[in-house]
């Protein structure tokens, strides 16, 4: 699932997030890549391309 939020005003818990996981981050897209309970697994911060976007969600998968 893919959900987008208005970075000048975030939900608290992707602040969380960002802060305790990725708080080095400043080029947009910011990735998270969340289990089904919003535990952080993998987080990008800047443009992908296919391969990497692809790479990204292996990783991911791999953590399952």
């Amino acid at each position: 699932m893919a959900v987008a939020i208005d970075c000048d005003q975030p939900d608290p818990d992707m602040q969380e997030l960002w802060a305790v996981h990725m708080p080095s981050a400043r080029s947009l897209p910011f990735v998270f890549y969340t289990d089904e309970e919003g535990q952080f697994l993998h987080g990008t911060s800047g443009g992908r391309s296919a391969a990497e976007l692809l790479d990204d969600i292996a990783q991911v998968a791999s953590r399952k």
